[in-house]
Order: C-alpha cells, then sequence, then structure tokens
C-alpha cells in the first residue's frame, strides 16, 4: 500500500499538535475556583462519555479523515494503451470582413462556434490556434487540453481585428512553425475567402511542409454590410461596403491534399472535418502511453473517520444551568 498524497500528513500535523496541546492545558471554570477534592463532591455523574474520552476519539476521527486525504492506495499497475494522434494547426481569419452581418451574429463569432465544437470533438487530435488578417500570431501552442484551447479562442475579440488584407502566407508560415517537426502536418483555416485568385506560393509552400490544408469557407453568396464600431463602412462614394464569400481558396485546398468545406448552420459540417481528419491519421501516428492505474482505499478511512465524528458528537453533553452560592459576597455565581 502507498498513499499518493502524503504532503497531506505534513500539513495536518501542526494544526493537530496545537490543538492536542490545548485540549489538554484546558481546564474547566469549576477547576479555577475549587480544588479537586471539593469539584469531585460537587460533579454529577452521567452515563456520558468524559470528556478526555470524547477528546480521544475526536483524534481518532482525525487520524482516519488525514488518512483518507492521503489517498491510499494499492494494486500498482501499469497499462500500455495505444491511440492515434495528429497536430493540427486551426487558422481563423480577423479580417474586418468577418464582421460581416449576413451570418448571425456576424462570421467571426459564427466561426468561433465551429472552432470550439472542433475543439470538444476532436480528443485524437492536438491543436494550435492561429490568428491572422495582414499578418498573423499564434493564439495558443500546440495542446489538447479543450478548456485552455476554449479559453484562449474566447480572448480573441472584435479588438484583434485588422483593417489590413488577409494574409494566407503568413497563417501557413505560423502553421508550420505552431506544428514543429510533426511528420503528418494539418491546417484547417476558417475564413470567408482570401485576396487574389492564384495561390501559387501558398500551394508550393504547403508542399514543401508536407502540410494538407482544410478550408472552412464561412458566409453567404450574397455578402453584406460590415458594422465597427456600430456603423457601416462606407466607399470614397458614400455606398455601403458589401462583402461576399469568396471561394477561390478552394483551389489552395484541393491542391494541397486537403478538402474544401461550405460552412452550414448546424454542425454537421464540422463533424464532417473531423471525420475526414480522423481518417487521414496514417498508422505511423500511432503512439503507446503507458498509464498508471491503483485500487483505491481511500473510503474506508473515509468511513471510519465519519463514524467517530458521529460518535464523537452524539457523547456530547448537553448544557445545564448551574447555581454557586458565594459566601464572600452573599449571591449566586452563574455557570
Amino acid at each position: 500500500m502507498e498513499f499518493l498524497n502524503p504532503l497531506v500528513f505534513l500539513l495536518i500535523l501542526l494544526p493537530a499538535t496545537i490543538l492536542l496541546f490545548l485540549l489538554s492545558t484546558h481546564s474547566s471554570n469549576f477547576a479555577k475556583i475549587f480544588d479537586d477534592k471539593n469539584l469531585e463532591k460537587l460533579q454529577i455523574f452521567d452515563t456520558r462519555l468524559s470528556k478526555g474520552a470524547r477528546n480521544s476519539i475526536f483524534f481518532v476521527s482525525i487520524f482516519f479523515l488525514a488518512l483518507a486525504l492521503g489517498r491510499p492506495v494499492m494494486d500498482k499497475q501499469k497499462i500500455k494503451i495505444k491511440r492515434y494522434s495528429q497536430n493540427v494547426a486551426v487558422a481563423l481569419d480577423i479580417s474586418k470582413s468577418m464582421l460581416c452581418e449576413d451570418i448571425y451574429p456576424n462570421r467571426l463569432k459564427f466561426a468561433k462556434s465551429k472552432i470550439k465544437h472542433l475543439i470538444q470533438n476532436s480528443s485524437s487530435l492536438k491543436m494550435s490556434i492561429i490568428a491572422y488578417a495582414s499578418d498573423a500570431f499564434m493564439v495558443s501552442p500546440l495542446s489538447s487540453d479543450p478548456l485552455t484551447l476554449g479559453f484562449m479562442l474566447d480572448k480573441l475579440n472584435s479588438g484583434f481585428i485588422s483593417r489590413g488584407g488577409t494574409n494566407i502566407l503568413s497563417a501557413i508560415n505560423a502553421s508550420i512553425k505552431s506544428l514543429g517537426d510533426s511528420t503528418y502536418k494539418s491546417m484547417v483555416i476558417f475564413t470567408d475567402g482570401a485576396d487574389g485568385e492564384e495561390f501559387n506560393e501558398e500551394i508550393a509552400l504547403a508542399k514543401e511542409n508536407n502540410l494538407k490544408i482544410y478550408v472552412v469557407n464561412i458566409g453567404t453568396k450574397t455578402g453584406g454590410p460590415i458594422k465597427i464600431d456600430g456603423e457601416f463602412i462606407k466607399d470614397s462614394n458614400g455606398d455601403l461596403v458589401i462583402v461576399k464569400k469568396e471561394e477561390s481558396i478552394k483551389s489552395l485546398a484541393l491542391e494541397s491534399g486537403g478538402a474544401y468545406i461550405d460552412a452550414i448552420i448546424s454542425n454537421k459540417d464540422i463533424d464532417k472535418l473531423i471525420s475526414i481528419l480522423q481518417t487521414s491519421i496514417k498508422s505511423d501516428n500511432l503512439k503507446q502511453e503507458e498509464i498508471t492505474t491503483y485500487k483505491e482505499l481511500f473510503y474506508y478511512p473515509l468511513m471510519m473517520g465519519i463514524l467517530f465524528v458521529l460518535i464523537g458528537f452524539s457523547s456530547l453533553a448537553r448544557s445545564k444551568n448551574v447555581y454557586i452560592f458565594d459566601y464572600y459576597h452573599d449571591s449566586f455565581i452563574y455557570q
């Protein structure tokens, strides 16, 4: 048998010692007034436990509760498990066109909800998060913790919106750096399109680094205006600027060996993406991990501790009003 939390015993030792000292040195008000011989004559005996016995019971309960907190275990075993894993960089377009409200509440918030669904339903994927517009920056390094990734994603808000263009090349470079030395690299881009019609440089960079690019295109073909700080953007003629979903980026996804997906209201598009990513995991991405299992024993001392606590409290004497006549002052002392 061993304890997984032995530090608990050190933390409890000091307060338990102080409590023991205070209880052992504490004397009642009667003991301060009468000597032992007279006090014995004044005491009324009943069937309840004595103070010393009750204190002993409480200390035994503390002992068992401390054992439970120490988490005793036995039958330690190591189990080897095999699972596939893949590193994926998730790139989110935060250019000003992503504030278009042709999809509720806007393209940026809609994309973030899609990414959250991807994070929460991809246990075999280890992800980094990249944000980009005219430039790219890392929001979160590679992580398999959905809480961490979700927290970092929530920190991206409209304050990060760039008024520049959409630089896919910078997002690819940042994604490659975040993926490190991974043999198989995948990148998922959430965007409403990109500047330009050709992506020869981006495709060459992706192939050079064995990077597959998956594009989730967000927006509608009819498009909509862009609202920033409560006002719609207008062109030099005073007309509303309407941004539509650009589909030319489809060539980047297909020629890099990835896939292109048009975003829909439900999460079936992301479920399909997850299925594609998991299918693309190679056999040499199989990783063997060793986990340790135990037989937990904490509930035994925990039950004993609770039992002794109940016994201790059930033996507490009910308070009674006792009056002692003080001959010197011709009055009663209330105890």
